[in-house]
């Protein structure tokens, strides 16, 4: 079993951790993908307004949330190497793709 201890959390990890939540935030709040969409919608008729506008709808405050999920998963799951970066990837092809010129 693979995880990261706590003295080998290197700048690449802590990188690679920072674009994943980015990503999971993104995905949350602001993506198209027709599931996605339709659980936003659900949930947003169905959270208390409070839940709402400080979780959902608050980049900083699911950012939060988010991080610490992303933390906890870096040094307790073996799977979250490969899914971290392959959500970093996908963060920074969305962030290229959106400044590059036709």
């Amino acid at each position: 079993m693979f995880v990261t201890p706590l003295a080998e959390y290197t700048l690449l990890f802590l990188v690679v951790d920072a674009l994943a939540a980015f990503r999971i935030v993104r995905f949350v709040q602001k993506d198209s993908f027709p599931p996605i969409a339709w659980l936003r919608r659900w949930g947003d008729r169905r959270a208390p307004d409070v839940v709402h506008e400080l979780v959902w709808a608050c980049p900083w405050c699911l950012g939060f949330w988010v991080a610490v999920g992303v933390v906890v998963a870096r040094f307790n799951a073996e799977w979250w190497g490969g899914v971290g970066a392959a959500l970093a990837v996908a963060a920074l092809v969305g962030f290229l793709y959106e400044r590059q010129k036709d």
